[in-house]
């Protein structure tokens, strides 16, 4: 991890599986950066995640999550999306998992 004072263009790695046998690493690039209402950030691979922040009400924040992919030769991103996973299922999965690391 890379941090910048101001945030954009700090970097970070995230590593994980893709269809289940393949090992992938990417390196994630803060592109924006609004404290308490939006952080995106740019995946070497193409995707572009977008966190938002509301506050919910006095005892909490709500955080939404978006990716979408982005890439220079046509119609990879959506092959890739339509094939390698189910979006609004894994950023649900994605949004719960970081709930619980941050209350526990």
């Amino acid at each position: 991890m890379t941090l910048t004072p101001e945030g954009v263009g700090s970097t970070f790695k995230m590593m994980g599986r893709m269809f289940l046998p393949f090992y992938m690493e990417w390196v994630l690039t803060r592109e924006e950066y609004i404290p308490n209402e939006r952080i995106v950030d740019h995946a070497s691979a193409g995707g572009v995640w977008t966190y938002t922040f509301e506050p919910a009400d006095p005892t909490g924040t709500t955080l939404s999550l978006a990716f979408g992919w982005s890439s220079k030769v046509p119609l990879v991103g959506e092959m890739i999306d339509r094939v390698s996973w189910d979006g609004d299922r894994d950023l649900d999965l994605v949004l719960a998992n970081m709930k619980k690391a941050i209350e526990s």
